[in-house]
């Protein structure tokens, strides 16, 4: 059975989505925190692989017949924090097309309805991000204390 895994990971909680190639839901499932910097690795691991064998399991189905898999995590938006969650589907023996983003993008793409707008995520942590008409992207923001949160400019980009 070919499908397709689409994983929003929060400080808080974890939610995944198994589709069918034409976007129809086979299943939803979720677990606990995948921020990998308050979480740790071993943390965010053992979520996904919990996560996701109990996806599979309640599927019927295996790591290769994947067609893509795009998570958007808080606290995956530099290059060490991407690569280490990669790594995690990897081992999981997941070799298709793999999207590992930070939250606030999946949140952008998925909540707009055109490429120009602004997403705001205020969570266990906060995080500002726009895309003007030209594309450009600029963000501001992400795990601040609340006591800093109000003096942290926002880049003018729209």
């Amino acid at each position: 059975m070919e499908y397709i895994i689409g994983i929003d990971g929060g400080g808080t909680k974890t939610k995944l989505l198994m589709t069918d190639r034409t976007g129809g839901l086979i299943l939803s499932n979720a677990g606990g925190p995948s921020n990998i910097n308050a979480a740790g690795y071993d943390g965010v691991r053992h979520v996904l692989l919990e996560l996701v064998q109990e996806a599979l399991t309640k599927a019927g189905a295996t790591p290769s017949e994947c067609l893509s898999l795009c998570m958007g995590a808080a606290g995956a938006g530099r290059a060490a924090e991407r690569e280490a969650i990669t790594g995690i589907f990897r081992e999981m023996g997941f070799g298709c097309g793999l999207v590992i983003t930070d939250d606030v993008m999946i949140s952008l793409y998925g909540g707009l309805d055109s490429n120009i707008g602004v997403m705001v995520i205020s969570g266990t942590g906060s995080i500002c991000l726009g895309r003007n008409k030209e594309g450009k992207i600029s963000r501001s923001g992400g795990r601040v204390p609340a006591a800093r949160a109000s003096k942290v400019p926002i880049p003018k980009v729209l």
